[in-house]
């Protein structure tokens, strides 16, 4: 699967505490991609966004329900080639191998930090600890 949806959703300021003052006011998690974009929800108004782990940015999907997320955003064509990336996943996966529970995929260096996306410089770990390190370099 290239998006993990959570049972409940997880307040980011105990997942990723300097992350979650860059994607205010999208506070709770709802899940997260295999490239640690995180689905994020502001708690006020019920919408739903991605925080692009790879661009640091938070974007509107313009969706306010959970399942409708899940069955209209995250099926749509161009969010599964863009974001999703299964044909990357899978070739990720055969390289570094499966990802356990709040990992993901990623390049090392980040973009921000002279990176690019090319797949052969990705690596794997802990998405929030990922994020958190980003977060801290750029403040």
């Amino acid at each position: 699967m290239s998006f993990v949806i959570y049972p409940a959703p997880r307040e980011l300021s105990e997942l990723a505490p300097r992350t979650a003052s860059i994607c205010l006011p999208f506070s709770r998690v709802l899940g997260h991609s295999s490239f640690c974009d995180l689905f994020l929800q502001n708690q006020g108004t019920g919408e739903i966004a991605i925080f692009v782990a790879a661009d640091f940015v938070v974007v509107g999907t313009g969706q306010y329900e959970p399942k409708a997320f899940v069955s209209e955003f995250l099926a749509d064509d161009r969010v599964i080639s863009e974001v999703l990336r299964p044909n990357d996943m899978s070739e990720l996966s055969r390289r570094l191998g499966t990802l356990a529970d709040d990992e993901g995929y990623f390049p090392v260096p980040h973009p921000a930090l002279g990176g690019t996306q090319d797949l052969a410089s990705f690596d794997k770990g802990n998405l929030f600890v990922h994020v958190e390190i980003i977060a801290t370099i750029l403040e």
